[in-house]
C-alpha cells in the first residue's frame, strides 16, 4: 500500500514539476527528375530525416492530377498519405511514388502537411517541408534541348608528351615512347557532361607507329573523333626491301604473330638477331616484315634472305601453302597461267573462272600436289589428274540451258525460211489488221449512210411526182366534167344549134386520142425509173460483195 501511494506520488511530482522540454527537428524532402518525356513514368521519392529518433509520423504528398497519375506507390495505404510508427525509432524513413505524365507542362510535387513524433518525448518535432518541380516535355522538345557539343575538355597518354598541344579543335596527336614501353593509359575528358567518350584506358603498344581512336558522342548523337598515333621505338630498324618496296624487320617477339606447325626461333641477318617462326616438317623458316601502317605480314627466310611473301591456305584441318609451279606439258599447253585469286597473287592455272590449279606443299605431312582450288570459296582438294571430269560437270551443269538455246534459235530459222510471201491486201501485222478494218468499217457505214440518204431522195421524188400526176389528173378530170355538162345542157337547146353540138364532140374525140399518147408516154417514164433504180440497187449489192471479198 505504500509502495502504491509513493509511485502516485511520483507520477504527480513529474506531471506538476516545471520542465523545460527541446523540440527535436526534422525535414521532409521530395526529390525527382527535373524533365520527363510526356507519356513516360517518373519516380517521385519521399524522405523523412531527423538527428533524433523519430517515433511516429504522418505525413501527405500532394500533386497535381491534371499533368500526373499515380500508378504506384509504396505508402502504407498504396496511396499519398504515408502514417507509420517505430517500436525502437528511426531517424529516416523513405518513400517512393510512381507517377505517369499526362501532359505537357511545368507541374509541382509537394509535402502536404507532416507531424512527425519524437520518439524519446513524444513531442512533436518542428518540420522543413520540400518540394519538388517537374518538366513534362514532348520527344520533340526534350530533343531539341539535347547538347551537340561533341568536344573533349582534355587528352592525355600518361606523362608523355602530345604534339601538337591538345586544343579541342585538333582531332589527331602524335606521341613517341621509348623501346621498353609497352603500355600505356589514355585519359580523356569531355567538355560537356552529357556527352560520352570510349576508347580510353590501358592499351598495348607495338613496335612502331599505333593508331588509336577516341570518340566523343554528344547528347544529341552526332560523334567526333579524335586520332592518337603512339610511336614505340624500334630497337635500331632493320630495312628490307622486297619486290622494290621497303619493310622494316619485326625484332619484338611479342609482336610475331602464331602459325600451325610454327615454332619461335632466332635468325642472323646482317649482324641482327631476329625472332622467325621455324617448321621443321617442311622445312620453312618465316620472319615478320612490317610496313609504312604498321601492318605485319611474313615472309620466307631462305639462305639468310629474305624472300617471298608466305601464303597458307586454309580447308577445314587441310594446312597448304602455295609454291613456284613445276613444268606440266598437260597443264602449261592447255591452260592460261595468272593469279590464284584476286586478294593471292600467286601463279595458277585457270581451268574457269571459279576453278584454278596450283602447285602446294600440304604444312602438316610434307607432301606436294597438284590442288585444285575453287576461288569462290577458299576450298581446295587434291587434283585428281581428270580435267575432262571439270569440263563435263560445267558441260552436264549448263546443258540444258545450251540446248534450249539452240532450240529457240532453230524455231526462228524456221519462222524466217518458211515464212508465207506478203501478198498484196495481205495484213502485215496485227495493228494494220485493225487499221483496215477500221477504214472499212468506216467506208461501209458511208456507203449505208449514202444509200439511205439517196433512197430517202428518191422517195421524195416519187412522192413529188405522184402528187405533180394526182394534180394533173384532177386538172384533166375537170374539163371532163365540164364537157359532160355542156352536153346536159346542150341536148334540149334548139335545132340551129345542133352542128355546133356535132363539132364540139367531134373536137372532144380528138382531144381523147391525143390525151391517150401521152398517158401512155408518162407510164413509161415511170417503168424507166422503177428499171433505173432495180438497176442501182443490183449495182450496190455487186459493190458490197466485192468489198467483202476484198476484206
Amino acid at each position: 500500500m505504500k509502495k502504491y501511494i509513493l509511485s502516485l506520488l511520483a507520477l504527480l511530482v513529474m506531471f506538476l514539476s516545471p520542465t523545460v522540454v527541446l523540440a527535436s527537428s526534422a525535414s521532409a524532402s521530395v526529390s525527382a527528375s527535373n524533365t520527363v518525356m510526356l507519356g513516360n513514368t517518373v519516380k517521385v521519392t519521399v524522405n523523412l530525416t531527423s538527428s533524433s529518433l523519430i517515433g511516429s509520423w504522418q505525413v501527405s504528398l500532394n500533386y497535381d492530377k491534371n499533368y500526373l497519375s499515380l500508378t504506384s506507390s509504396t505508402a502504407e495505404g498504396g496511396g499519398t498519405y504515408m502514417v507509420n510508427s517505430s517500436s525502437t525509432g528511426t531517424k529516416s524513413k523513405s518513400y517512393t511514388f510512381t507517377f505517369k505524365t499526362l501532359k505537357s507542362g511545368s507541374t509541382k510535387v509537394s509535402i502536404g502537411s507532416a507531424q512527425l513524433y519524437d520518439y524519446n518525448t513524444m513531442g512533436n518535432m518542428s518540420m522543413s517541408l520540400g518540394s519538388k518541380t517537374i518538366s513534362i516535355k514532348t520527344k520533340a522538345e526534350i530533343e531539341a534541348s539535347y547538347s551537340d557539343n561533341a568536344n573533349l575538355k582534355s587528352l592525355s597518354v600518361g606523362s608523355y608528351e602530345l604534339t601538337p598541344a591538345f586544343s579541342k579543335g585538333t582531332l589527331e596527336y602524335t606521341v613517341e615512347v621509348e623501346n621498353d614501353v609497352e603500355n600505356v593509359t589514355i585519359s580523356a575528358s569531355k567538355e560537356d557532361g552529357n556527352a560520352s567518350v570510349s576508347g580510353t584506358g590501358d592499351v598495348a603498344l607495338l613496335e612502331g607507329s599505333n593508331r588509336f581512336e577516341i570518340v566523343v558522342t554528344a547528347q544529341k548523337g552526332n560523334t567526333q573523333k579524335y586520332v592518337l598515333n603512339i610511336i614505340r621505338k624500334e630497337l635500331e630498324p632493320v630495312p628490307v626491301e622486297v619486290d622494290g618496296k621497303e619493310y622494316i624487320l619485326v625484332r619484338n617477339v611479342k609482336a610475331m604473330p602464331e602459325y600451325v606447325g610454327y615454332e619461335l626461333t632466332t635468325v642472323g641477318y646482317k649482324d641482327y638477331d631476329i625472332p622467325a617462326l621455324v617448321n621443321k616438317t617442311i622445312d620453312y623458316t618465316i620472319v615478320g616484315l612490317k610496313d609504312d601502317d604498321g601492318n605485319i605480314k611474313m615472309y620466307k627466310f631462305e639462305k639468310g634472305e629474305v624472300s617471298e611473301e608466305y601464303i597458307e591456305l586454309k580447308n577445314g584441318n587441310s594446312i597448304i601453302t602455295p609454291i613456284k609451279l613445276e613444268e606440266d606439258e598437260l597443264f602449261s599447253g592447255t591452260y592460261e597461267l595468272g593469279d590464284l585469286s584476286s586478294t593471292v597473287k600467286y601463279d595458277a592455272y585457270k581451268v574457269s573462272d571459279d576453278y584454278k590449279i596450283l602447285y602446294a606443299l600440304d604444312i602438316n605431312t610434307g607432301e606436294k600436289n597438284y590442288y585444285l582450288y575453287n576461288a569462290k570459296d577458299g576450298s581446295f582438294m587434291i587434283y585428281d589428274g581428270s580435267i575432262e571430269k571439270i569440263n563435263n560437270e560445267t558441260l552436264e551443269k549448263y546443258k540444258y540451258v545450251i540446248f534450249g538455246l539452240i532450240g529457240i534459235c532453230g524455231l526462228f530459222l524456221l519462222i524466217i525460211l518458211f515464212r508465207r510471201p506478203k501478198t498484196k491486201g495481205e495484213k502485215l501485222s496485227r495493228k494494220e489488221k485493225k487499221e483496215l478494218k477500221k477504214k472499212l468499217k468506216e467506208e461501209k457505214r458511208k456507203d449505208q449512210e449514202a444509200e439511205v440518204l439517196e433512197e430517202e431522195s428518191e422517195e421524195d421524188e416519187e412522192t413529188e411526182e405522184e402528187a405533180s400526176e394526182d394534180f394533173e389528173e384532177e386538172i384533166e378530170e375537170e374539163p371532163e366534167e365540164e364537157k359532160e355538162l355542156t352536153k346536159t345542157v346542150k341536148v334540149p337547146i334548139e335545132s340551129e344549134r345542133k352542128e355546133e353540138i356535132e363539132i364540139d364532140e367531134e373536137t372532144e374525140e380528138v382531144d381523147e386520142k391525143e390525151e391517150k399518147p401521152a398517158k401512155k408516154t408518162r407510164e413509161q417514164k415511170r417503168l424507166e425509173k422503177e428499171e433505173a433504180k432495180r438497176k442501182k440497187k443490183e449495182e450496190k449489192a455487186a459493190k458490197k460483195k466485192t468489198n467483202e471479198f476484198d476484206w
